[in-house]
């Protein structure tokens, strides 16, 4: 505050694979009219060169709290301040901190999402390229996308294309905000999605929601078509509400199995997750309730959603090891009379420290 020097300048390092984000919380007199000498400044790089901005600042007024958030490409950044002496009630405030350096792109296979530029909602680092591929499960689907957030560094004057940074949707690039009819579109079964960043200046990003659909099935993937225009979220059918008529048990299998459903001795998958040895009959043959003894492993491909606490004696080969006032460390599996399994970091090479076992069999 009120600084006494015309100039200041900040290197800051952070460790390898990390990047730095600097965040700008405060910056209180920098006029517009002073842009030539008067300026906050974020470099890519430990020296004030000019390819390598990422942000500049000249603006007027009192910007609190954050101005920016700025995401380096690398493990170090420059900050330069630069003021004339005259001018009073100068405030400066910032932080910086070291993040892990992220990988961008990947290939999706999903019914709906978002997908973001690096870092979202702090600014995407310079010199970077990332491309996606996303998929709707089934063929007979499409994909519609929807541009929430496009701030991306503009065009040179004159160019006819996005030249400098840019957001690319099967071939189209896009640079700025649009039109509603552009920023929500239609797409086929598969879309590829692009985005690169020069090595200068840098913005926000671009946020996208996206989500498959079917122009003849006007349902969601996991409702079904009761008939009459009416769509029925399959859970609900499911749990025994009949709206869909006296044949809604069929409609508790998926139209395709997918790889996390549970598929019934009859071929048929069920919507419900993890019907397995529930203690409700949910296959038509009753497949799902077969072979349901103590000992067998009852979670396949499901994942654990509406869990309940096992009752005493349910797991009877779990243990807890425990260590003094510590109290528990970690499990074991009983395999003997006399021996359990653990992992090799459970235990301590020091004679203070011992091991007690505690069977959990209750727990």
């Amino acid at each position: 505050m009120n600084p006494k020097k015309s100039f200041y300048q900040w290197r800051l390092r952070v460790p390898s694979n990390y990047v730095v984000r600097l965040v700008v919380t405060t910056l209180h007199g920098v006029a517009p009219e002073n842009c030539a000498s008067h300026h906050l400044s974020a470099y890519d790089f430990l020296l004030p060169l000019q390819n390598k901005i990422i942000a500049r600042w000249c603006g007027s007024g009192a910007w609190s709290p954050p101005v920016i958030r700025l995401t380096s490409s690398r493990n170090v950044m420059l900050l330069t301040f630069s003021l004339d002496k005259r001018e009073e009630r100068n405030i400066l405030k910032a932080h910086f901190q070291a993040i892990p350096k992220v990988m961008c792109g990947g290939h999706y296979i999903s019914w709906n999402g978002t997908l973001s530029s690096p870092y979202y909602p702090s600014y995407y680092p310079p010199n970077i390229d990332c491309s996606w591929i996303i998929r709707a499960p089934l063929p007979a689907y499409k994909l519609s996308l929807k541009i929430l957030v496009i701030q991306i560094q503009e065009k040179s004057p004159g160019s006819s294309k996005c030249d400098k940074d840019w957001l690319e949707i099967e071939g189209v690039r896009y640079c700025k905000d649009n039109s509603e009819d552009i920023r929500n579109k239609e797409y086929g079964y598969s879309v590829a999605i692009n985005f690169h960043s020069d090595e200068l200046v840098t913005h926000k990003g671009f946020y996208i929601e996206y989500k498959a659909f079917s122009h003849t099935d006007r349902c969601e993937p996991e409702q079904l078509n009761c008939g009459d225009e009416n769509c029925k979220h399959q859970y609900k059918i499911c749990e025994g509400d009949d709206s869909c008529g006296e044949d809604s048990d069929e409609n508790c299998s998926y139209k395709s199995c997918f790889p996390y459903t549970y598929k019934c001795l009859n071929g048929k998958c069920l919507l419900k997750p993890n019907p397995e040895c529930d203690g409700k009959r949910d296959c038509a043959d009753g497949s799902d309730e077969m072979n349901c003894a103590c000992g067998r492993h009852l979670l396949k491909k499901n994942r654990i959603v509406g869990g309940e606490d096992a009752k005493p004696g349910k797991w009877p080969w779990q243990a807890s090891l425990q260590m003094g006032a510590h109290g528990h460390v970690c499990g074991a599996s009983v395999i003997s009379k006399r021996w359990l399994v653990s992992a090799a970091h459970c235990f301590s090479d020091s004679d203070s420290v011992r091991s007690s076992c505690q069977n959990t069999a209750g727990s």
